[in-house]
């Protein structure tokens, strides 16, 4: 559990700083704010507010998406070891010599089981012997470097990379979206 510590006023001069480190314009005459204005303030408040809010569910989604992907192969661990479509690939795998070299070389997704399209896939390759034997061929040819499990596998990564990359772009919206709202705060109480 993260605490948060309250954050201090920022002073006039922080504000400035962040206000045009993010492309705002000011104009003071003295000690005076002149522009922007506390209408154009409120306005720039309530479209950084809207942003924030928008970015606030998305944020907490793809954090949710991150963590299911980080315990996808221990969930399917345990939901895999409950199907039979499983068991009967174990003991044909521990039986059948044939259907382990082909298990081998084609390395079916069997832990994706629990998805309707790698199912029907795994049914087959362990039901249908022209099915197997036919996969076998295709990934012991010269043409094909990856098996099945290891192209899905890729997948994830990829996944993986992709949410965490977009996670952090939109945290660092945020981020800057509470900075200027900060400095916007302060900027209203130096306004008249």
């Amino acid at each position: 559990m993260k605490f948060k510590i309250p954050s201090l006023p920022l002073s006039k001069t922080q504000a400035v700083k962040i206000y045009l480190k993010h492309g705002g314009v000011l104009k003071q005459e003295g000690d005076k704010l002149i522009y922007p204005d506390k209408l154009k303030i409120n306005q720039q408040l309530e479209l950084i507010d809207k942003k924030i809010n928008y970015l606030s569910p998305l944020i907490k989604e793809l954090k949710e998406k991150q963590r299911d992907l980080s315990l996808f192969n221990v969930v399917n661990f345990f939901k895999r070891t409950r199907d039979s479509l499983f068991w009967k690939h174990y003991l044909r795998k521990l039986m059948d010599e044939d259907y382990r070299q082909a298990s081998k070389a084609v390395s079916p997704p069997i832990n994706r089981i629990n998805e309707d399209k790698y199912r029907k896939i795994l049914e087959q390759f362990i039901e249908n012997e022209d099915y197997r034997k036919s996969m076998y061929e295709a990934k012991t040819s010269i043409i094909n470097e990856q098996t099945l499990s290891e192209s899905i596998e890729k997948n994830i990564k990829e996944s993986k990379k992709l949410v965490k990359l977009r996670l952090n772009k939109l945290k660092k919206e945020k981020e800057i979206a509470v900075e200027k709202k900060k400095a916007l705060e302060t900027f209203l109480n130096w306004v008249d």
